[in-house]
């Protein structure tokens, strides 16, 4: 517990070295900060493994399952650049989004599989779906960072990004019905068919309506 608040008050006070006792905290912060939380719980798992100690054991648990609903909760939510005011960065691709979001999901995967290997049933699910759920954010954010620069806040969508954000789930769905096949994961397979889905529901309920562009729109039932 003592360490888990010294990662949190040392990640605090490298963003804000005068005041510590700001309540104000970035995107880029709670990535960090989630990001170590659940990289020090995937390190207490894998240790729990060679020391057989509850400690160790349930407190990598219960300090990941923290750590990720914090960061779906404030990377998802709270701080989310589609609507806060957020800086990510001009270069594609390779920009903040990927620490913010990319690198929690990896950690949430990494928990997931170290749960699985124990035959764990429901922390595996949770974990899954948590880093699922942040790289969703991730393709989501990507596409809207390559049309709108480094404040996503800012702008209209055009008829191309609406088309791209139906492509770009579509693809994901099929990566990761893929993935699933070939590691043999009904969770992955049961993932992509919720992404499908909502994919399937955007295209009819709102490239429909709002994609005014009929070579995009019509290119938008092809790719489905």
């Amino acid at each position: 517990a003592f360490g888990a608040a010294l990662i949190g008050l040392e990640t605090h006070h490298y963003f804000h070295t005068q005041r510590l006792d700001s309540l104000t905290f970035s995107l880029t912060e709670w990535g960090v900060l989630t990001s170590l939380w659940l990289g020090m719980a995937v390190a207490m798992m894998v240790a729990a493994r060679r020391w057989p100690l509850r400690s160790l054991d349930l407190g990598g648990v219960l300090l990941g399952l923290f750590s990720l609903g914090l960061a779906l909760l404030a990377q998802g939510i709270g701080a989310n650049p589609a609507w806060a005011h957020q800086w990510v960065g001009e270069t594609l691709f390779f920009n903040r989004l990927l620490l913010v979001y990319g690198l929690p999901a990896l950690l949430a995967v990494l928990a997931a599989r170290e749960m699985a290997s124990r035959e764990r049933k429901v922390l595996p699910l949770f974990f899954g779906a948590g880093g699922l759920l942040l790289l969703f954010l991730l393709v989501t954010l990507e596409i809207r960072q390559a049309f709108r620069g480094a404040q996503l806040n800012l702008g209209q969508a055009t008829n191309a990004e609406n088309y791209a954000y139906s492509a770009g789930w579509i693809l994901f769905g099929l990566a990761l019905l893929v993935t699933g096949i070939a590691r043999k994961s009904t969770a992955l397979r049961y993932a992509s068919l919720a992404v499908m889905i909502l994919s399937i529901g955007k295209v009819f309920l709102y490239d429909m309506a709002h994609v005014k562009d009929l070579l995009l729109k019509s290119m938008s039932f092809l790719g489905l």
